[in-house]
C-alpha cells in the first residue's frame, strides 16, 4: 500500500472491453484504487490505468464507467481535490469518451 496526498490506495486491476470485429474481449488491468472513503454524492470510487490511459468511476448509483484518453495528471488533479463530484461534471464528463462497465467487475461494491 502506498499513501499519496494523504489518501491510500493499492494496487489491483479492472476489467475492460476490448473491440474486435464480431466480438468483444474483456481485458485485465492494473490500476490504483482510492481506498478511503470520500466525501462524495456522486462519485463512490475511481482508479487509473496509467498504461492504457482509462479512468474507472464507479458511482454512488454502482454503475461503473471507463473514460478513455484520460492523462495522469487530470487524475491526479481529481485525486487532490475534495469536491469529486464537481470535478468530474467540470473536467471529465463531457471531455473524455466513455465505455460502460458495469456487467465486467463487481469486487468494488
Amino acid at each position: 500500500m502506498e499513501c499519496n496526498n494523504d489518501i491510500a490506495t493499492t494496487q489491483g486491476t479492472f476489467a475492460s472491453v476490448a473491440e474486435t470485429p464480431g466480438a468483444a474481449a474483456i481485458q485485465t488491468h492494473s490500476v490504483t484504487r482510492l481506498l478511503d472513503s470520500m466525501p462524495s454524492s456522486v462519485i463512490r470510487t475511481f482508479s487509473y490505468d496509467a498504461s492504457r490511459r482509462e479512468l474507472l468511476i464507479v458511482f454512488q448509483s454502482k454503475r461503473r464507467y471507463i473514460y478513455q484518453g484520460v492523462p495522469e495528471e487530470t487524475y491526479k488533479a481529481m485525486m487532490a481535490t475534495f469536491a469529486k463530484g464537481e470535478f468530474f461534471y467540470a473536467e471529465i464528463r463531457e471531455r473524455y469518451s466513455f465505455v460502460r462497465a458495469d456487467a465486467q467487475r463487481s469486487d468494488t461494491d
